[in-house]
C-alpha cells in the first residue's frame, strides 16, 4: 500500500496487489470512495489517468452511466487509492476483476469492493496453499503437460499470442479457459468444474 509517508506503492509482482487494495478499502475509506467518484465523474473521463494514461483514460469512460466506470476505467481507480502501481500491477488488476465480474461492463463501487474482496480471498487462499482439490489437480496435471514436453510449450506461447489480440500480455477469463481447454482438453473435462 502507500507507504506511511507518502511513498509511491511498490511490489516485485502483482501477486497481493488486491490484498492491498483491500486493505486501503478498509482502513483508507474516504480515500478509495473519493479515488471511484472522481474516476466516475464526467471531468475524470476525458483526463489522463496518471502513468498508464491512453490504456486507462480514452477507451470506455464515456459510454458508462453516471455513477459507473467501466472496467478499464477502474484503473484510474486503482491508481488514485495506490500511486505508482505499475503497468503490470493494472493488468493484474484488470484480470482480476475480470475474472470475478466477466459480464459486467460497468461497475458501481459496491461491485469493484466485492469484486477486490473477492480477488483478496483468492490471492489469500493461494498464498497459503489452499486450494480446493479439484483445482490443485488440474493445476498440476496442466504443469506437468505444459513443462514435460517442448512442444507443449511453443504451441502454448503460440495460442497465448493468438488469443492476446490486443497485445497487452494479458488474457481475459474467457480467453484463458480458451488457452486452457485448447492445451489441455482431457485436464478441465477430468475435474476442474466451475465451482472449484
Amino acid at each position: 500500500a502507500v507507504m506511511a509517508d507518502g511513498s509511491p506503492y511498490a511490489r516485485a509482482t502483482p501477486f497481493g496487489l488486491m490484498s492491498d487494495l483491500q486493505q486501503v478499502i478498509a482502513t483508507r475509506r474516504e480515500l478509495f470512495y473519493n479515488a471511484f467518484t472522481l474516476a466516475a465523474a464526467p471531468q475524470g473521463r476525458a483526463g489522463s489517468a496518471g502513468a498508464l494514461g491512453a490504456a486507462a483514460s480514452a477507451t470506455q469512460y464515456h459510454t458508462t452511466p453516471a455513477g459507473l466506470v467501466s472496467k478499464a476505467g477502474a484503473v484510474a481507480v486503482l491508481q488514485r487509492a495506490l500511486p505508482g502501481v505499475s503497468q503490470q500491477d493494472a493488468r493484474y488488476f484488470q484480470l482480476m476483476v475480470d475474472t470475478v465480474l466477466p459480464s459486467h461492463k460497468a461497475l458501481s463501487m459496491e461491485d469493484l469492493e466485492y469484486a477486490v474482496r473477492q480477488a483478496a480471498s483468492v490471492e489469500r487462499a493461494v498464498a497459503g496453499g489452499r486450494l480446493p482439490d479439484g483445482v490443485r489437480g488440474a493445476l498440476r496435471a496442466l504443469g506437468d503437460a505444459f513443462y514435460g514436453a517442448p512442444q507443449v510449450r511453443g504451441r502454448a506461447a503460440q495460442r497465448f499470442r493468438e488469443l492476446d489480440w490486443d497485445h497487452t500480455g494479458t488474457l481475459s477469463a474467457p480467453e484463458q479457459a480458451a488457452l486452457l481447454q485448447a492445451l489441455a482438453p482431457s485436464v478441465l473435462r477430468g475435474g476442474l468444474r466451475a465451482s472449484d
